[in-house]
């Protein structure tokens, strides 16, 4: 898996010039995904994952990007694959791109993968089984690392792999992020956030 800051060549590897701060930040602030991958997503699938156009307001997904860890990244991805290929039909059978489903919010909560989009009834009856069929893989999927899970109901609910689970208890990836750590990576989400087209832009 890909490390905030490396691998890449595009906006968030521009602009994430303190890779180990960048890393750290993310270990540290929860489950968000590194912006490497994020990119990616946004590159591969700019349809699904396009900024607000005049019709749309902004949504969750623009503020603060994909709010799921690291370990979800694939079955993000070919649920996006899915998603793209839909959105892509309906623009060629005429429906205006502001009309058309994009993404308003990735994230967990109570262990649950939860895919918010606007315009969903536009999509195709289909989509429903290709939705829950990544939420259930996320249910038995570590989100850290991505290798097979289960729910933990600790202190918050969520998906981990024994090791990740025993490198949590034991406080492993806890710590202190400075001021200075925080406004790097968001000055960096932010960038890449506004780096994304409007869709076929």
């Amino acid at each position: 898996m890909a490390l905030l800051g490396s691998g890449g060549n595009g906006i968030a590897d521009r602009a994430l010039d303190e890779p180990r701060n960048a890393k750290t930040v993310v270990d540290l602030c929860g489950y968000t995904m590194n912006l490497i991958l994020q990119e990616r997503l946004f590159r591969s699938y700019p349809l699904f994952y396009r900024k607000a156009g005049d019709e749309l307001s902004e949504c969750p997904i623009d503020c603060w990007g994909i709010e799921v860890a690291d370990g979800w990244f694939e079955l993000l991805d070919r649920l996006s694959a899915k998603l793209e290929l839909a959105i892509t039909d309906l623009v060629a059978g005429g429906l205006p791109l502001d009309e058309c489903p994009r993404a308003a919010q990735i994230k967990q909560k109570f262990g649950q993968l939860q895919v918010h989009i606007d315009y969903m009834d536009k999509l195709p009856n289909s989509i429903d089984s290709d939705l829950s069929l990544a939420e259930q893989v996320a249910n038995e999927t570590c989100e850290k690392c991505g290798k097979p899970g289960t729910v933990r109901r600790t202190n918050w609910i969520h998906v981990a792999c024994d090791q990740c689970e025993q490198r949590r208890l034991e406080g492993a990836d806890n710590g202190h992020v400075s001021k200075t750590e925080l406004d790097h990576h968001f000055r960096a989400l932010t960038a890449l956030l506004e780096n994304r087209s409007k869709g076929g832009q």
